[in-house]
């Protein structure tokens, strides 16, 4: 199972989980809509059956004046380029990335190499969640699930 998870915005976070191997990164260039684009690319091409998933937080104004219309910009790069390439995307909301805290990124080993990385540390988050509620859960998924009840008793 392959999945990309975007936190878009100023700064845009990335995630990548495949099997239980995290990688990370952030976009931190003022206007980096071709650089988001490539990216994309970069991690479909780099598997011949492209990428299994594709979570993009989803744009929530949250009732703040300077909440920064450039995510929806950056929304608007993604949701094309997931229709280009038949790839599966899920617009998942801010809040729900909220359940998994620092300490839950801890027991699962995702904490300390995403330190200095807001963005990217927000990008695991939404993967962490959809994993976690996704039924049936992947063998992978299931070894972090057991991680989790012991770590966080």
């Amino acid at each position: 199972m392959k999945i990309l998870a975007l936190d878009p915005g100023g700064t845009t976070g990335v995630a990548f989980w495949t099997n239980g191997t995290w990688s990370f990164d952030q976009l931190t260039l003022d206007q980096h809509h071709l650089e988001l684009e490539q990216l994309l690319d970069a991690y479909w091409l780099a598997f011949a059956d492209g990428l299994d998933l594709v979570i993009c937080e989803d744009w929530d104004n949250r009732a703040k004046a300077d909440a920064k219309l450039i995510s929806l910009e950056y929304i608007g790069v993604v949701k094309p380029w997931a229709r280009r390439r038949n790839a599966a995307l899920v617009m998942q909301q801010a809040a729900k990335k909220e359940w998994a805290t620092n300490r839950v990124l801890s027991v699962l080993g995702v904490a300390d190499p995403t330190a200095g990385s807001p963005h990217a540390r927000d990008a695991c988050r939404h993967i962490v969640v959809h994993l976690i509620n996704k039924e049936p859960m992947h063998p992978e998924v299931q070894k972090m699930f057991q991680a989790l009840r012991k770590g966080l008793t």
